[in-house]
């Protein structure tokens, strides 16, 4: 499983969400 590219995809996403 590729954490990394998943976080930093949705890294954005959870800050957008928060």
């Amino acid at each position: 499983m590729q954490y990394t590219t998943s976080i930093s995809i949705t890294s954005p996403a959870i800050h957008i969400l928060n």
